[in-house]
């Protein structure tokens, strides 16, 4: 049995993680519905594209920087100019072919692509979303979703797993006053286990 102070300390720490775990627990809890279910939530996905001509100078400049293998160095000019079409992010992806740029912007539940021409001047954009289900889903998954969402999902986990341990320890010490208790815990390891053996080809 545990002593007083440590009781409560242990009672602390499981009522201070699960809070800590709420929002982010709910979340992966329903997509890993969402996830299991996908045909339940299927969605259209929605699609625009813009056409837009680029400035005669970044034209230039792009081009030359290009024609030299330095075209990275216009980099900063050309996302500022295409964040002003309303075209903002920093694409995962930029590769010149030719007298041609391509950049990639993945993003949860969607991408768009980037295409510049930079004989004709001419840039074309596609963007597709998938809507918020595809979101969801792609976030549980950290997918596309950066360095900040992974070390909330590791953070994440490592709370959850407070809050298991310091759990069965408060099972441990109420086990004597439940005798349903560990009879409880044995299924609840044992459903999954047995699932996984049975029904898992």
């Amino acid at each position: 049995m545990l002593k007083g102070k440590v009781l409560r300390a242990v009672k602390s720490v499981h009522w201070i993680s699960s809070a800590l775990a709420l929002a982010c627990l709910l979340l992966f809890s329903v997509t890993g519905i969402t996830l299991n279910h996908p045909d339940w939530f299927d969605a259209d996905p929605t699609q625009a594209e813009q056409r837009l001509q680029l400035p005669e100078v970044l034209q230039q400049q792009l081009m030359t920087a290009v024609a030299a293998g330095r075209w990275i160095s216009v980099q900063p000019a050309l996302l500022q100019w295409l964040s002003g079409q309303g075209l903002a992010g920093t694409p995962q992806r930029l590769e010149a072919v030719d007298n041609e740029l391509h950049l990639d912007y993945q993003r949860p539940g969607g991408y768009r692509q980037i295409s510049i021409y930079l004989d004709e001047g001419v840039v074309e954009a596609e963007e597709e979303s998938r809507g918020l289900v595809a979101i969801l889903n792609d976030l549980h998954k950290g997918r596309h979703a950066g360095a900040w969402w992974s070390a909330l999902i590791d953070l994440t986990a490592v709370i959850i797993l407070v809050f298991s341990v310091s759990g069965l320890v408060l099972l441990y010490h109420f086990a004597s006053q439940r005798g349903s208790t560990w009879p409880l815990v044995a299924v609840g390891c044992a459903i999954p286990l047995l699932i996984y053996l049975v029904a898992v080809p």
